[in-house]
């Protein structure tokens, strides 16, 4: 995993905070990720839906006790089987077009639902897959069979044969509430029954709100769908009406069966089981054949493209998202929140929408089209266009685990939760997805827990000191991480030894930390000991020995040694893309980093292109909102700076700053480098107001959280002075100049790049005050610095 650092950069006689560096750490420690650069994910933003979407209003609650709900199964058992023994055939569909209440209308009651299981579980079919159940050749009970003798719905056709018995169906059928989501390939009819009914009557309870499902199966007219009554005759030429009809049918049941819902239930089994995927083509064309043999893990509706993308459709409307699961699941789901919790979040962190399959691929275009339609989606036919849905998507699923987390956590025992692996687990998934204060609770309380119960040094203590440290450096408290830092090294050493991979792991953390602090020479010591330590006992491929050399690399970077750093760059790049891909979150930092270095040299044609691919895999696989998705924004928000792209880094530096005050705070290192940045385009655009006041701020939080003479203070005290000599104010540019300068010899040397560019600007100062020999004296000590920095 990985850290952040930065470094300052000259740029036409000022410095600025330069690429935003990510910084690796070594493997996980157990439970959850040593320190690193990939900070936690906020949560993504719900935008509402267009405006014709509503939802219905609530429908009146209908008290109902044990007998009434029974009987109203009992109803529901006796349509369905009168529907079964109806045997003959009128003219189809037996009600037009404008007397059929729109399939994506209706829903069905939790008594209904149990009038399904009842009737399917006398004929035997209850443990049959979802596709049978629709349109099993030979059947006389699947949803076709039983629908064939009106054309109607399943639910339409209810209410039909109950009306004509003189009986309400209204108990049954209503306008529908809740959505269901799932996909028919892998989901037994008994398994959705009872997913939906658990969670259903659960809400029931808690709300008193009667609910009326949308189930595409049993609410939307299958015949209709598969064509059974399709005229040739009914063209678009031909019939522009009945075609206009036919298309409502079949083209809008997606539309009116998201409009009306307010909720929407998400079935997710299996949970973790791997499975064979079927050989359907994907969303995408350009994606290509799927493998054979491809074998999947996880829900199966996370990789169909209708469902994938009616849960994006949900968010976007502010639906009520709830997960629903299989009994199997359900009866080891608590074990797996304490247990193997780190595994589900692997798997919803794994999901690609773009890897999402269709069953038939007429679907596509239709999937597509209603794609570019909803606005905040901003999904193109292409693959970059579909990261939206991804992002969305993986978050709701993310808030639903950290929920069910929280509260399988409140219901251990007290003594049990402070030592549990889930209450580390789960303070990982809230630092990821940016609840850092939540997080940082959690933390607290297992160390607290740890140290009473197993003492100091005990190994999973001196873990969970590391896990706080890391918590507490992401908020840019770092003398508090500092001595986490040194306490869980100091331990290790005394305990593991100086070789063992937790101790450098330790190390790893300290160096990060003073590097972040500006102690560099410090810094570099403890990287080049792990390094070396690294590859003798892992070897030269190993994720903790990537990881080093990245973080050396970086660490040389702030020292201006270039050549140095990019053969370091190089060696972890070229090992991840082979070993992990293109795509993995540490092959991006590499991609990163890199790319800070070749724009550091002026190569700024090659650094755009890996920017670029950094921040399009990063906007697909972790969302628009993530730490390092911004981090992406800001590097090529700084490279289209330096090409003169003024509008276009300004987008990209207001879409980061924006997000980053929203989800990490105004005064967390990463929005100050944004405030930073944002400032410096404003100055260089003329519009020196507007920059000066966030400079200002940027310089004023900085002082309060990072001390005076912070590497990225004295870079704000520099750049405030930029601003003002703009301005005209040359006396109080001097004054913040000649601080810069003191603090920056003292703290980083005299030869430092840093230090050069501070005596660059107060020779210029200096020379435009027409104090040529003052002037003349510095511009003599930088060009002796320059030359001894390049000798």
């Amino acid at each position: 995993m990985s850290a952040t650092g930065r470094s300052l950069r000259v740029r036409g006689g000022g410095c600025v905070l330069a690429t935003h560096v990510e910084h690796d750490a070594p493997p996980p420690q157990p439970i959850v990720p040593a320190d690193g650069e990939e900070k936690p994910s906020p949560p993504l933003p719900i935008v509402p839906a267009d405006a014709e979407e509503k939802s219905s209003p609530p429908l009146p609650i209908v008290p109902a006790d044990a007998e009434e709900k029974s009987l109203r199964s009992a109803l529901g058992l006796a349509l369905l089987q009168a529907l079964r023994d109806k045997k003959e055939q009128p003219p189809m569909p037996i009600r037009t077009h404008a007397e059929r209440l729109p399939s994506g209308e209706r829903g069905v009651s939790l008594e209904f639902l149990r009038a399904l299981r009842t009737f399917y579980t006398e004929l035997g079919a209850i443990g049959k897959p979802m596709e049978d159940v629709c349109m099993e050749e030979g059947s006389s009970s699947s949803a076709c069979a039983l629908t064939r003798s009106t054309g109607l719905s399943l639910a339409e056709s209810v209410v039909l044969v109950a009306e004509r018995r003189g009986q309400s169906a209204l108990p049954l059928i209503g306008h529908k509430t809740t959505f269901f989501s799932y996909s028919w390939k892998g989901t037994r009819l008994g398994d959705m029954l009872a997913a939906i009914e658990r969670k259903v009557e659960s809400l029931e309870r808690e709300d008193g709100r009667t609910r009326y499902v949308f189930i595409d199966i049993f609410c939307a007219s299958q015949n209709l769908l598969a064509g059974a009554f399709h005229s040739p005759h009914v063209t678009k030429e031909a019939d522009p009406r009945g075609y206009a009809e036919r298309q409502e049918d079949i083209g809008g049941v997606m539309d009116g069966a998201m409009a009306a819902a307010d909720e929407m239930l998400f079935y997710c089994s299996p949970l973790t089981e791997a499975w064979e995927a079927p050989r359907d083509p994907f969303l995408l064309p350009g994606r290509g054949e799927p493998p054979e043999q491809w074998t999947r893990r996880g829900p199966c509706a996370v990789t169909r493209a209708w469902c994938v993308f009616e849960m994006a459709r949900a968010i976007g409307k502010r639906c009520t998202l709830h997960v629903v699961l299989s009994p199997a699941d359900v009866d080891g789901f608590e074990g797996l929140l304490v247990d193997r919790f780190d595994e589900i979040a692997g798997i919803i962190a794994a999901l690609d929408a773009r890897d999402a399959q269709i069953t038939k691929a007429e679907d596509r275009e239709y999937i597509l089209m209603q794609a570019c339609s909803v606005p905040w989606l901003q999904v193109e036919r292409h693959e970059g266009g579909v990261g939206a849905i991804t992002a969305s998507v993986c978050e709701a699923l993310r808030k639903w685990l950290a929920d069910e987390g929280h509260a399988a956590l409140a219901r251990l025992p007290k003594k049990k939760r402070g030592t549990s692996r889930l209450i580390n687990n789960l303070g990982g998934l809230l630092q990821a997805q940016g609840r850092l204060d939540e997080a940082g609770a959690l933390y607290r309380e297992a160390l607290e827990a740890k140290r009473e119960t197993l003492g100091n040094c005990h190994l999973d203590t001196l873990m969970s000191i590391n896990n706080l440290g890391m918590l507490l450096k992401a908020q840019g408290r770092l003398d508090e991480a500092g001595a986490l830092y040194r306490e869980a090294l100091e331990a290790r050493r005394k305990t593991l030894g100086n070789h063992h991979p937790d101790t450098l792991t330790s190390i790893n953390n300290l160096g990060s930390l003073l590097q972040a602090q500006g102690r560099l020479d410090e810094a570099e010591a403890l990287f080049r000991q792990d390094l070396e330590a690294s590859r003798e006992m892992l070897g030269n491929r190993h994720p903790h020995t990537l990881g080093s050399i990245n973080n050396l690399g970086l660490l040389l970077k702030a020292q201006g040694r270039l050549d140095e750093a990019g053969a370091l760059y190089r060696e972890a790049l070229e090992s991840r893309r082979e070993m992990l891909g293109n795509r993995h979150q540490d092959t991006l930092t590499s991609i990163n980093n890199l790319g800070s270095l070749l724009q550091a040299q002026g190569r700024l044609d090659e650094a755009g292109a890996l920017y670029r691919e950094a921040l399009e895999a990063r906007r697909e696989t972790l969302g628009n909102r993530h730490p390092s998705t911004l981090t992406s924004i800001n590097n090529l928000g700084l490279l289209l700076k330096a090409q003169g792209r003024l509008d276009e880094a300004g987008a990209l530096y207001r879409e980061a700053l924006q997000v980053m005050r929203e989800t990490l705070g105004s005064h967390h290192p990463d929005t100050l480098a944004s405030i930073n940045n944002l400032g410096l385009l404003l100055k260089a655009q003329g519009q020196l107001d507007e920059a000066g006041a966030l400079l200002c701020e940027a310089l004023e939080a900085r002082r309060e959280t990072l001390g005076n003479r912070h590497p990225s203070t004295l870079a704000s005290i520099n750049n405030l002075g930029l601003l003002l000599q703009a301005q005209g104010q040359l006396d109080e540019a001097g004054a913040l100049y000649r601080e810069a300068l003191e603090a920056s010899c003292e703290m980083l040397g005299n030869r430092h790049p840093h230090t050069l560019t501070f005596i660059n600007n107060l020779g210029k100062l200096l020379q435009a005050q027409g104090r040529l020999d003052e002037a003349e004296v510095l511009f003599s000590e930088l060009r002796h610095g320059a030359h001894t920095e390049n000798s």
